[in-house]
């Protein structure tokens, strides 16, 4: 039997984004019916790009369950935004 696909700490990060940033635009858009501004939207992102600078920069990924945890606490902090005061 072949083993399952290993995926490096990298491309599980940069999956986890593109899940958060996808579920957040559905929501915003289906769900909510907002549209908020484009930093709220990036968000995620730019937290994928510090993980990538810093890993970079070190040359290790240190603890990377903190990283997807703060991609994870942002887009949920960034639908409840807008879920509780749409008017933002």
């Amino acid at each position: 039997m072949r083993s399952p696909i290993r995926l490096n700490i990298m491309t599980k990060m940069a999956l986890l984004t593109s899940i958060c940033l996808v579920t957040q635009g559905y929501i915003f858009t289906h769900v909510l019916g907002v549209n908020p501004g484009v930093l709220i939207t990036i968000s995620p992102l730019l937290l994928y790009l510090a993980f990538f600078l810093v890993a970079a920069a070190r040359g290790v990924y240190g603890r990377p369950g903190y990283w997807a945890g703060a991609i994870v606490a942002l887009t949920a902090v960034n639908i409840s935004l807008y879920a509780v005061a749409p008017s933002l």
